[in-house]
């Protein structure tokens, strides 16, 4: 007798089938509440003048026992539900037992035989039901069936494992063994698992190249899993297939030559199918496989069967005496569009086959359309393109063999937004990115479209030196692009940043980018203590020498930042008394506004509110003077409302309205100011107290609406319920302008004037006939808004009135929401 067994089959295949019942445990209470008693025992009459045995289950810690007759085989099942005995007579007649478990969560099986002296015994048990998390499950496997073609009943047991299965198969058999008939035991057998599939065409591989490059420029093919491996590390066997070593190979461990044992593929590169396999059998530095009995011996594979996902197969013949690292081509008549490929051992060249002869492969790969047209440049073309193709060329781009970064510089001005953030992705995706994408990283950093800009900002801060100093070059732009790579280096650029803007701040135009002034803010506060001598030294750096313009820009900027008032108040000093252009002292009048108060810049600033050329720069020193609560600004306020220009005037009156001894120059202005701006202004600076309310509701009649609109503004500012009656007829009036009518509206809502709801009905009214006019609309729109927030009968005509194709859904929603409980507003105390 041979020490394995040999079930040749070429006609059929080993289908297993598996139970469809969960995988799940119970929990440790449910198995607690479940009765320790055995379940319904059933009958096996192994011989059939032997007697009968009883078949039983009960109970035990952690799992169960399986009772036949005297014989104890121990389950990890619990929670039994049924036995199923059965008896399956081999060739030759002697007879097998099958029990099958069906427990709650699980199912099993055991495998009985009688010895010759009457003793019972278990060969097998397994458990069918897979456990484990999804795609990586496992299981064992009970096949009973004819195999081998010769009539008798076989009995073949194996695993089942979902990493380890060949392309295109739900379940693959694996290290399967089978029930010798003479002996009654288990020995391990041969399986053909792809005889099912009849082969598509057959390959007679050669070492003359059909025109591709080696090795591929798409490195696409991932080993997932093999029937066996001779090595320690699993996975690390696999991986020799396809790791571009010539010297490290992928050998079978299950002996006998390899044969029909296989190793499975992904290929990760669906939109580029398979037009050649180059295949190296043998490696290119001696391998020694390692068994554990006797010496190795190699078997050389003669036929190879290549399965994919579809249900194709190709058998290709290798040559019978291969070179150490040459390479073997595969030609299929089309291009495989696979996603998997598994390659079994089919035949070997082999003078001797014994348990510890092994196969090997040493290489396998992929040549695709790239390899024969076009190249890597067709690749990067694929960058562009929407969807899954664009996205797998990343992908394959990050692994590919060539000069990736040249053909990307190449491409670059052709690439659409989509491509160049790819690109970017590919660039920036090592650590130390390649000196020329720093070039393509300064193009993108510069590009008008965000798509490309905002994630070239992104890696350019996360490149380290190199990406910084990128971004400070593009900062010194003046687009909006160079202001975006300004914040960009200001948050990212450490304590270098303040000392890299500020030279940004020297070159032409620096001076008059609002964006760059927020940068350097930014890079202050950053900076920490270190800024105020950093600061320090680039003033008194004579090669720079700062200008008025870069001084007066980097005062209004360091302005608004407490801990840099200090720095900004040095900067205004000088500037002060040197700044003569307009823009120079606006800002330095800009950055005054928000620091403290002082004397000699409150002098300045005096000086400017008096004799200043543009009535600009006179009205900015008055707020500024207001802002900073210097003691001089209502002398410098009085004395502006004699300036000819009324917004100078108006800018005065401001400053004097916050003060209780100027009423009476405000009110006169007021009441006689010839320019509206002024008596607008005025009326908005009157103080709330009774005289102040008169003159507000005096204001109602000016001539010019914007005083009327800012008088009813002044008047709910100050509470004065009472003026709704002067107010009313101008809400009804439907020919006051729309300004003073919204007003008006906000008033009633403001106040909760509920006796303004039939004014305010009238404005529904007027705006929603269709002939209405658009600001007719906006104001009934707004009137309905106040009816519901009144509440009761004012929100429930609002409901009722709130329809039709001119009022938006969400306002008549709201509408009829506000019908259905009491009004929101409330009326506040009036002054």
């Amino acid at each position: 007798m041979r020490q394995l067994l040999l079930l040749r089959c070429f006609c059929s295949v080993f289908w297993l089938t598996f139970a469809t019942t969960s995988s799940h445990a119970q929990s440790h209470a449910e198995d607690a509440a479940q009765p320790k008693a055995a379940t319904s025992p059933v009958t096996l009459r192994l011989d059939a003048a032997g007697p009968a045995l009883q078949v039983s289950v009960t109970a035990a810690e952690p799992g169960s026992i399986l009772h036949v007759g005297k014989l104890n085989v121990a389950l990890t099942l619990t929670d039994v539900r049924e036995l199923h005995a059965e008896v399956v007579t081999l060739k030759g007649g002697r007879s097998v037992g099958i029990v099958r478990i069906t427990a709650n969560h699980q199912n099993a099986a055991a495998l009985l035989v009688r010895r010759s002296n009457g003793a019972l015994e278990s060969l097998w048990t397994g458990l069918l039901q897979p456990a484990g998390d999804p795609g990586e499950r496992r299981a064992d496997a009970l096949e009973v069936a004819d195999r081998d073609g010769d009539g008798a009943t076989d009995i073949v047991v194996g695993t089942y494992d979902e990493r380890n299965q060949i392309c295109g198969q739900e379940r693959t058999l694996l290290a399967p063994r089978a029930i010798d008939p003479k002996t009654l035991t288990l020995r391990s057998v041969l399986l053909n698992r792809s005889a099912t599939r009849t082969a598509r065409e057959e390959v007679v591989a050669t070492a003359v190249s059909p025109g591709a490059d080696p090795p591929p420029l798409i490195r696409a093919l991932r080993p997932v899993g093999a029937s066996s491996v001779e090595h320690a590390d699993p996975r690390q066997a696999e991986t020799a297939l396809t790791d571009g070593d010539l010297a490290t190979a992928w050998v079978e461990g299950r002996g006998l030559a390899g044969r029909f044992e296989f190793v499975s593929l992904r290929w990760a590169a669906s939109g580029h199918p398979i037009r050649a396999l180059a295949i190296v059998p043998a490696p290119a530095a001696p391998h020694e496989p390692t068994a554990s009995a006797g010496p190795a011996k190699w078997a050389r594979p003669r036929v190879l069967s290549l399965l994919g996902d579809k249900g194709d197969r190709i058998l290709a013949t290798l040559p019978e005496d291969p070179r150490p690292g040459q390479r073997y081509w595969i030609v299929p008549k089309t291009p495989l569009a696979w996603s998997c490929l598994t390659i079994s051992v089919d035949d070997v060249f082999a003078a001797a086959i014994t348990p510890n002869t092994h196969a090997a492969l040493a290489e396998v790969e992929a040549y695709t359309d790239v390899d024969f047209e076009g190249g890597l440049a067709r690749l990067v073309e694929e960058l562009g393109q929407e969807g899954t193709l664009g996205d797998d060329a990343t992908q394959l781009l990050t692994h590919a063999r060539g000069d990736v970064v040249a053909a990307l510089v190449s491409a670059w001005p052709k690439l659409g937004r989509v491509g160049k953030r790819r690109a970017l992705r590919l660039l920036f995706g090592q650590p130390e990115p390649d000196l020329r994408a720093l070039e393509l990283l300064r193009s993108a950093l510069r590009d008008a479209a965000q798509e490309v800009n905002k994630p070239a900002l992104e890696l350019a801060r996360k490149s380290g030196a190199a990406g910084l100093a990128v971004l400070l070059d593009v900062a010194h732009d003046a687009t909006p692009q160079g202001d975006e790579a300004a914040m960009a280096f200001a948050r990212a650029g450490g304590t270098a940043a303040f000392e890299g803007l500020l030279g940004v701040l020297l070159v032409q135009g620096g001076s008059e980018r609002p964006a760059l002034r927020d940068a350097l803010w930014t890079a202050y506060r950053s900076t920490g203590a270190t800024a105020s001598a950093l600061l320090a030294r680039w003033l008194s750096d004579a090669a720079k020498a700062p200008s008025i313009a870069a001084r007066a820009a980097l005062a209004l900027a360091l302005s608004r930042l407490p801990e840099a008032q200090g720095d900004a108040l040095s900067l205004l000093r000088v500037g002060a008394t040197t700044a003569a252009e307009f823009s120079d002292q606006w800002r330095l009048v800009q950055a005054a506004a928000a620091l403290p108060s002082e004397p000699a810049t409150d002098a300045w600033l005096e000086a400017l509110a008096r004799d200043a050329k543009t009535w600009m720069l006179r009205a900015a020193a008055l707020a500024a003077l207001q802002a900073r609560q210097s003691a001089s600004a209502p002398s410098s306020a009085e004395r502006a409302l004699s300036d000819a220009y009324p917004r100078v005037r108006a800018a005065a009156i401001k400053v004097l309205g916050t003060s209780s001894t100027k009423f009476e120059l405000v009110a006169q202005h007021a009441r006689e100011d010839k320019w509206f701006l002024v008596r607008a202004a005025a009326v908005d600076a009157l103080p709330t107290v009774p005289a102040g309310v008169q003159v507000m509701t005096a204001a109602l009649k000016d001539k010019t609406p914007t005083v009327r609109a800012t008088a009813v503004r002044a008047l709910l500012r100050a509470h004065a319920v009472s003026a709704w009656k002067a107010i009313k007829g101008m809400v009804e009036n439907a020919e006051e302008y729309p300004e003073v009518i919204g007003a008006g509206i906000g008033f009633a809502r403001g106040l909760c004037v509920t006796a303004a709801a039939p004014s305010l009905q009238a404005v529904v009214v007027r705006g929603l006939r269709p002939e209405a006019w658009s600001a007719d609309q906006e104001l009934a729109l707004a009137a309905l808004e106040t009816l519901s927030a009144l509440g009761g009968d004012a929100a429930r005509w609002a409901r009722d009135h709130a329809q039709g194709p001119l009022v938006p859904k969400q306002v008549q929603s709201a509408a009829a929401a506000a019908a259905a409980k009491p009004g929101t507003c409330r009326p506040p105390r009036e002054l």
